[in-house]
């Protein structure tokens, strides 16, 4: 099987813990062919998609970087896999790849779907689910989505927290995420609204010092494995990218239920690989764009999801070329 990963370029990502490079190293190892191209290398010509792509000649590893070969043009229709691995944000070029590649969804497997990128916001899809009833709003933090600073501080003051979050509506990796005074906020809150920004606001739930942030890893809207980050010290951010430390650390009931909810959802949905976020027993985000944790929780748990990942997909290639 001929497979092609878009992705941010090699040599930006972390060669230990990234989860693009941990499933193309899997994939190699069961001796497909993978080839690696940036989204901006994927072009519309005449009557057909086209990549310029390198194959990958050696893997690497944790150390070394993959070896690639010189880049070719190919056509799309030449690859039965293709998986969507560029990080967020979704902005305007994000969609500018799905418009391309939903075009080519009846003529091989694309992973994660780009119409259902394209559909699915990752901080809405909480708010969704609320909606949908397949969770409850107890099971998710108070949100205010706005870009109107009137309705950023009447929500605010409904909320009675000492402190809230504030981040950038398509913001991702913990950049940008604010911690505020609650009040501070309420008697300044014009000057937040000012660019234009749409902002997702929540209280601050302390319990990200103790009992973390936990990240859930689902495939096909079928649980994987979950583990749990707590901020550095000094810090409120859990994300690893920004310093969060990995440990393994079992479910209670409350959280156990909201993935029994969770999976047959996803699984109606289509999604692939999604990363749900819980703190405090609660939901606060589905990550579908190029989630990541799968080599995390290799290393804490030595469980190779790598390879589960690699036998869901070639399964999904079959049916749709059955």
């Amino acid at each position: 099987m001929r497979i092609l990963i878009l992705a941010d370029p090699i040599t930006n990502l972390k060669l230990a813990t990234d989860t693009s490079l941990y499933l193309m190293r899997q994939f190699i190892a069961e001796n497909h062919i993978v080839d690696w191209a940036e989204p901006k290398q994927l072009s519309w010509l005449g009557d057909r998609l086209v990549v310029e792509s390198n194959c990958i000649e050696e893997p690497g590893g944790h150390e070394v970087g993959p070896k690639l070969e010189a880049a070719k043009f190919r056509e799309l229709s030449g690859y039965e896999l293709v998986l969507i691995r560029k990080d967020p944000p979704f902005d305007v070029s994000y969609q500018r790849l799905c418009w391309l590649l939903s075009s080519y969804e009846g003529r091989l497997e694309i992973s994660n779907s780009p119409s259902l990128l394209l559909q699915h916001h990752e901080k809405m899809l909480p708010l969704t689910a609320v909606s949908q009833g397949i969770l409850s709003p107890n099971d998710i933090i108070s949100t205010c989505i706005t870009d109107d600073a009137s309705v950023a501080r009447r929500f605010v003051r409904s909320l009675h927290s000492a402190n809230i979050i504030m981040k950038p509506w398509l913001g991702h990796g913990g950049r940008d995420i604010q911690l505020l005074d609650a009040q501070g906020f309420v008697d300044e809150a014009d000057k937040y609204f000012q660019t234009g920004e749409r902002w997702m606001l929540q209280p601050f739930e302390d319990a990200v010092f103790t009992r973390g942030d936990r990240r859930v890893l689902f495939l096909g809207g079928k649980y994987l494995g979950d583990f749990v980050r707590l901020p550095r010290s000094g810090q409120f951010i859990s994300n690893l990218i920004r310093g969060g430390q990995a440990f393994i650390r079992e479910m209670d009931a409350q959280e156990k239920e909201l993935v029994r909810r969770l999976e047959p959802w996803l699984a109606n949905l289509g999604l692939d690989f999604v990363g749900a976020d819980f703190i405090n027993g609660k939901l606060t985000e589905i990550n579908v764009t190029s989630p990541t944790g799968f080599r995390n929780y290799e290393d804490l748990t030595s469980k190779n999801l790598a390879s589960w990942v690699t036998e869901y997909l070639t399964k999904k290639v079959a049916r749709k070329l059955a």
